[in-house]
């Protein structure tokens, strides 16, 4: 900030000497926004609109942005657009668009940068990469980034983004090395950061503080959700990891793996009602979802339906022969029964999900639920 205000002092006194240069009225401009003084940053770019308005109409619209006036920002882009169709007015529009989650319209604003002019603007590619990555074309992603890296070696932003694509499309050895590049370059890149926490998640070794810091910096990331109630889970905070899932689910409210860890924390928490909402909201998203199945077999053999009960287990291992909760359902199932068999589905079930990164057991849910069976 100080090293801001000096330049500031030192901007202004040239601009005695020289009251109507756009440019260094513009510029001052831009330091007041980043001191966070929107008024005075305002106050010069109508001064530098009454000498020249074309050339600070852009800068009226990046003052808006910072400012996350999106819909304002975005009028001002689309108007500079009409009277000059350059790269940066392009880009600048199709990043309001990608900030109000507006994918395709962003696409189609930033597509023939990237078709004639990705050489003489590649930053233009690494939007394009995100932009793809919201609208599901991972492989078109990753291919922009290549493209990127070949025009800007080892560039971290890239590099970064690089590895959550590669990630999300299970290359996670290809990931995991780029993740690395990254961090090496910048242990702060907030891409390189997430995937590695995701990769230790897959291993069963991140824990809840770190994600929680990680948070602070992407509170819209709602993976990052998703990985705290995780973790909460493995630590067996559970009240916890349900309110972390929740958060999850409202900015991812598509991830149906999501819905399924909400149901089985609910499930922890002997909360049937909940529980039962949550596997069907995941069953709305994936009509095929064997979890899902398992988890309303196990809510009702527990309220002791055991036909209806016994129907949804034969649906989830029709889907998936080795369903976890399918299996912790046969064995409540039996517990009725038959107790060598509850005994046997019992400890399957135990492995199985204890080598599962998302499924954490409960120990003392299953001694409450299988006294006769687990000790």
């Amino acid at each position: 900030m100080e090293a801001i205000k000096q330049k500031l002092q030192r901007l202004e006194r040239f601009l005695e000497q020289d009251p109507n240069n756009v440019s260094l009225i513009l510029e001052i401009s831009e330091c007041y926004a980043r001191l966070g003084d929107k008024a005075n940053a305002q106050n010069l770019i109508e001064k530098a609109q009454s000498i020249n308005e074309a050339a600070a109409q852009v800068a009226q619209g990046l003052l808006h942005l910072n400012f996350g006036e999106l819909d304002l920002a975005t009028d001002v882009f689309k108007r500079a657009l009409v009277q000059s169709d350059t790269p940066a007015v392009r880009y600048n529009l199709a990043f309001c668009f990608y900030a109000k989650e507006q994918f395709n319209q962003a696409y189609e604003i930033l597509a023939p940068v990237i078709e004639q002019q990705a050489e003489s603007f590649p930053i233009a590619l690494i939007l394009m990469a995100r932009i793809e990555h919201h609208r599901e074309n991972i492989e078109h992603g990753i291919q922009l980034l290549k493209q990127h890296q070949q025009l800007s070696a080892n560039h971290t932003e890239s590099l970064g983004l690089l590895s959550l694509l590669y990630f999300d499309a299970e290359e996670y050895e290809k990931a995991q090395h780029c993740c690395q590049q990254t961090l090496a370059l910048d242990s702060k890149n907030m891409d390189a950061l997430s995937v590695e926490t995701y990769l230790k998640l897959a291993k069963q070794k991140a824990d809840s503080e770190v994600i929680s810091q990680l948070i602070k910096n992407a509170p819209q990331d709602g993976r990052l959700y998703f990985a705290l109630g995780n973790s909460l889970l493995k630590e067996n905070q559970i009240e916890a990891a349900v309110e972390a899932l929740k958060t999850s689910a409202q900015l991812l409210p598509g991830f149906n793996e999501n819905q399924l860890l909400l149901g089985w924390s609910y499930l922890m928490l002997d909360d049937l009602y909940k529980a039962k909402q949550s596997f069907n909201n995941a069953l709305n998203q994936q009509d095929d979802f064997a979890e899902a199945y398992g988890g309303l077999a196990i809510i009702e053999i527990l309220a002791e339906n055991l036909a209806a009960g016994m129907e949804y287990i034969e649906k989830a291992l029709t889907i998936d022969n080795n369903s976890h909760l399918a299996t912790l359902a046969q064995a409540l199932y039996y517990n009725h029964s038959d107790s060598e068999k509850a005994q046997f589905f019992f400890q399957k079930a135990i492995k199985d999900m204890a080598e599962n990164a998302g499924l954490h057991i409960n120990t003392q849910w299953i001694e409450q639920h299988a006294p006769k069976h687990i000790h």
